[in-house]
């Protein structure tokens, strides 16, 4: 009869042993880290232990912690975050996050990912065929398209002189030749 049980320590300490990365991420003595233990006990008291997914996790802890008005004001800002004429990276750093936290399908990430975009480089990404199908495929698209923009032509910046300092060297040089030269010829 050992052998269930050594089947059921097994198991446990298989358990203990995926679950250990989790203890680690989530600071115990929080409420949090509270729920977190309280969760992982319930699963290892089940009779067999039914271990779930990731994901079923992350879920139960979005549910549990992240309130209804985050994803809200997450699905407002995919839509209301444009990069005008910011950097791709920077750009995309910040709407990516509103992204994860809106928890819309890939349909709706993808029209608000289009949406957002800068007018010129969303009209060259309409130019592509085949047509990026995934919004992966979209976002390395752009990627590559922002960048060698801002590699070859570059964003206009307005006029700026070479050196700031000729005007002042020029003012300078006017109040120290204040006097007349003498001609090299000895006529003044």
């Amino acid at each position: 009869m050992s052998v269930p049980c050594d089947h059921l320590r097994r198991q446990i300490s298989r358990a203990r042993r995926t679950l250990r990365p989790l203890d680690l991420n989530i600071k115990q003595g929080t409420q949090a880290g509270d729920w977190a233990s309280d969760h992982i006990a319930s699963i290892l008291a089940g009779n067999p232990v039914n271990y779930g997914t990731w994901d079923d996790f992350r879920d139960a802890f979005k549910a549990q912690f992240i309130p209804p008005e985050t994803q809200n004001e997450a699905i407002q800002n995919i839509h209301n975050t444009p990069q005008r004429n910011r950097e791709f990276g920077e750009w995309y750093q910040e709407w990516s996050r509103y992204a994860r936290r809106a928890n819309v399908d890939k349909a709706t990430k993808m029209y608000a990912f289009r949406r957002a975009l800068d007018t010129a480089l969303h009209n060259k990404l309409l130019q592509l065929s085949p047509m990026p199908t995934t919004l992966a495929g979209l976002v390395e698209k752009a990627r590559e398209f922002d960048r060698n923009w801002r590699t070859f032509a570059g964003p206009t910046r307005g006029f700026q002189r070479r050196n700031p300092r000729i005007r002042e060297i020029s003012e300078e040089e006017s109040e120290i030749n204040a006097f007349p030269r003498p001609s090299p010829f000895g006529q003044n």
